[in-house]
C-alpha cells in the first residue's frame, strides 16, 4: 500500500494519526510469525537454550497467564466493537499490547534466570541487550543508540530519504526500514529528553533548561541502553494514556487496520518468547502448561504452538 501525500493531511492531528498508522503498518510488514520462527531456530542461542535452575514455575505460569489474558482482551475488543466504539477502544489497545508483551517477555526472562528487577526500565534495557546480542531474530532486532539525533546509529534497519514523512509503500523494504528507524529515533529522542528534564538542568539565569547540548545528550545516552521495539511499545502505552488522545481518536485513523497490525506485532513477539520457553522445557511439558490455563486465555498460544511444535523436543 502506497501513501505519499503530506498535504492531504489537513491538520496536524490528522498527520499524527496517519503517521500512527504508518508506524504500525511498517512494524506489521516486517514482523511476520513464520519468518520469525524460521530465523529463530537457526540461532545458536535457541539451539542451546535451557531452563535456568532458578526459574520459578509458578511465577513463569503467572506471567504467561497475565500476558495471554491481556492479548485475549485485545482480540476481544477488536471482535466485539465496530465504528466509533472500535476507534474509542484504541485508547486501551496500545497499553494492552504493551502489557501483554511485557508479561510474556518476563516469562522468557524468568525461564532464563534473569533476576535484575522487573521494572519497565530494566526489562526494556534487557530486551535491547538481547536484540543487540542476536538472541532474537534479525527481523525484530532493530535498535537505535547514541545521543543527539544527527549522531544516532541504527542496527538491523537502515534510514533513507523519503519523498515525504507520510510516504509509505509496504512493498519497499527500504521504506519500511526507514519508518522503523524513524520511530526508534523519535522514541529515543523522547526518552533522552525525559531523562535530561528529570535532571532539572538550569540556565545561567536559574530557569529550567529546555535545550540541551550534544554532550548532555551523549551523557544520558550512555546510560539509557538500546532503543528497541519494546521501547516503542512502552512509549505508545504512555502516549495513549494521556498524551496523544486526539490523534488516536481521529477519524483519519482506521481503527480496524490499526488493531490488526497491533495484534500481528504482539503475535510475532509472543511466538519468539513462547518458542524459547517450549524449547527449554520440551513440547509436551509446554503443551501441559498451556493446557492448565483456561481455554479462553490460551486460544492464541495454542495456535502459535502448532507452528512452534516441529522445532522443540
Amino acid at each position: 500500500m502506497l501513501i505519499s501525500s503530506l498535504t492531504s493531511a489537513s491538520t496536524e492531528e490528522q498527520a499524527r494519526a496517519r503517521m500512527n498508522w504508518i508506524q504500525w503498518s511498517a512494524l506489521a510488514t516486517r514482523l511476520k510469525r513464520t519468518a520469525a520462527i524460521s530465523e529463530l531456530v537457526l540461532l545458536p542461542r535457541f539451539q542451546n537454550y535451557k531452563k535456568s535452575k532458578v526459574c520459578d514455575d509458578a511465577t513463569l505460569k503467572q506471567y504467561l497467564s497475565n500476558g495471554w489474558t491481556t492479548e485475549a482482551l485485545l482480540l476481544q475488543n477488536y471482535k466485539s466493537f465496530s465504528g466509533d466504539a472500535l476507534r474509542n477502544s484504541l485508547v486501551w489497545a496500545f497499553p494492552q499490547a504493551y502489557y501483554s508483551v511485557f508479561s510474556v517477555t518476563l516469562a522468557y526472562f524468568q525461564m532464563s534466570g534473569y533476576s535484575e528487577g522487573q521494572s519497565h526500565a530494566s526489562l526494556i534495557r534487557k530486551f535491547g541487550d538481547e536484540a543487540d546480542l542476536a538472541h532474537y531474530p534479525r527481523l525484530v532486532s532493530f535498535i537505535a543508540c547514541g545521543g543527539i539525533e544527527h549522531k544516532r546509529t541504527f542496527k538491523n534497519c537502515k534510514k533513507t530519504t523519503l519523498p515525504s514523512t507520510l510516504h509509505f509503500d509496504d512493498s519497499d523494504s527500504d521504506v519500511v526500514d526507514t519508518h522503523i528507524a524513524s520511530l526508534l529515533s523519535t522514541t529515543r529522542q523522547s526518552d533522552l529528553r525525559d531523562r535530561l528534564m528529570d535532571r532539572k538542568h538550569k540556565t545561567k539565569s536559574g530557569k529550567p533548561k529546555k535545550k540541551f547540548t550534544e554532550a548532555e545528550y551523549a551523557s544520558v545516552g550512555k546510560n539509557l541502553g538500546h532503543t528497541s521495539i519494546f521501547s516503542f511499545l512502552y512509549r505508545k502505552r504512555i502516549k495513549s494514556n494521556y498524551q496523544d488522545i486526539d490523534s488516536i481518536l481521529s477519524s483519519e485513523l482506521k481503527a480496524e487496520d490499526i488493531f490488526l497490525r497491533v495484534l500481528r506485532v504482539v503475535d510475532c513477539l509472543h511466538v519468539i518468547h513462547e518458542a524459547y520457553i517450549a524449547r527449554a522445557i520440551g513440547g509436551k511439558a509446554y503443551e501441559a502448561l498451556v493446557g492448565s490455563l483456561p481455554c479462553g486465555v490460551t486460544h492464541l498460544p495454542k495456535k502459535r504452538f502448532e507452528h512452534i511444535k516441529p522445532n522443540v523436543a
